[in-house]
């Protein structure tokens, strides 16, 4: 398996999530609020709704394996979660609800879990913050994944 294979997979988990918006294998950014809207605009419920989700690598760590001295690469994922802020509809329990929906489906997928070690998600950030412009309700997720290499 590689990195590539492994990021696959992680987009493919995501977009069996319901309602969860865009879903891209990488950062995505616009300099101009148009494409940015293109690129984090989904319809959801019938509504066109600010709600996108990147994936990106944010450390490897390479170690020895105790058994057979080959080496184990440990990719660590940052999965980044952006849905528009509403007060009025506490997008806020919306958007843990969704980030909890994609931990679980992380955690149960056989595929990811069939790799040479995976840990459970974890949530390090669910914030209120600005993104392109706009008020969002921010969640980060981390994935570590190990492959023998």
């Amino acid at each position: 398996m590689s990195e590539a294979t492994i990021r696959a997979r992680i987009k493919t988990v995501l977009g069996t999530v319901s309602n969860i918006g865009q879903v891209y294998d990488y950062e995505r950014w616009a300099a101009d609020e148009t494409t940015f809207r293109s690129l984090f605009t989904a319809t959801v419920s019938g509504a066109s709704v600010l709600r996108a989700w990147t994936i990106s690598t944010s450390r490897m760590e390479q170690v020895e394996n105790d058994f057979d001295s080959s080496v184990v690469r440990r990719w660590t994922y940052r999965i980044r979660g952006y849905m528009g802020l509403d007060d009025s509809a506490a997008t806020e329990k919306a958007s843990v609800a969704l980030a909890v929906a994609v931990c679980d489906a992380l955690d149960a997928d056989a595929t990811l879990q069939g790799f040479y070690e995976t840990t459970h998600s974890q949530i390090p950030v669910i914030e209120p913050r600005i993104f392109g412009g706009a008020l969002v309700n921010a969640v980060e997720i981390e994935l570590m994944v190990a492959e023998l290499a």
